[in-house]
């Protein structure tokens, strides 16, 4: 199947090619000494402060090579797969400029490899929330409504002289098709306090593997955006 280049793609590519040698070195330089972050935007983030370009543009380029980066193939090189994929793609795109196809092929070819290369950097980056997300359900969001149900008398007109709390939990679910369900369960004040006993035991379990990974050297990813 040929590879297909977003529209939104082609113009950010238009206006890099637009850029002088040095903005591009620099970007480079910057995407070099960056570290993973958790999604493109982040890694976009802290990237802003080390460049001179717009932060739009920048976030732009990002979300480029990230999406290029994921649209290879791991088995072949990436040289193979610039020059059989995405050249031929950007050219039935229009991207280039008339009679300087070749010429600024060249220019983002070289860009374009030595960002890829960038595997600790922009390779881990690519993959951190595909990884998280690789499940059957995902969390969304939660919500708890909380209501009071008053015990009736057999005589339903009489005044109730006693009820309960009743907590009802929705969670809001998603898949990878980003369709979402909602679940609902009614909880009392003990499943309250279960639910909170188990949320705290995990974020300290979170804490004693984070120590145990940095200790090895390992870097833990902070998941500080929405995936």
């Amino acid at each position: 199947m040929s590879l297909t280049v977003p529209p939104g793609h082609i113009a950010v590519l238009k206006k890099w090619l637009e850029l002088p040698t040095e903005e591009v070195t620099k970007f480079s330089s910057a995407l070099e000494g960056a570290k993973a972050q958790f999604n493109g935007p982040e890694l976009a983030k802290s990237i802003v402060p080390t460049c001179a370009l717009s932060p739009a543009l920048i976030y732009s380029i990002v979300e480029v090579l990230i999406n290029v980066y994921r649209a290879g193939e791991p088995q072949k090189p990436f040289e193979t797969f610039l020059d059989g994929s995405v050249k031929p793609a950007l050219v039935h795109a229009k991207t280039f400029s008339e009679g300087k196809e070749e010429e600024e092929w060249g220019r983002l070819r070289q860009f374009l490899l030595h960002a890829l290369s960038l595997e600790g950097i922009l390779g881990t980056t690519a993959k951190a929330g595909e990884i998280l997300t690789e499940h059957e359900k995902i969390f969304e969001t939660a919500r708890v409504m909380t209501d009071f149900r008053p015990i009736f008398h057999v005589d339903v007109s009489e005044k109730p002289d006693a009820g309960l709390v009743i907590h009802m939990l929705k969670i809001t679910q998603r898949d990878k098709h980003s369709r979402k369900f909602d679940t609902y369960y009614a909880l009392d004040t003990n499943d309250i306090a279960k639910l909170m006993g188990v949320l705290d035991r995990a974020v300290k379990k979170e804490k004693a593997l984070r120590k145990m990974m940095e200790d090895a050297g390992l870097r833990v990813l902070d998941v500080k955006a929405f995936y």
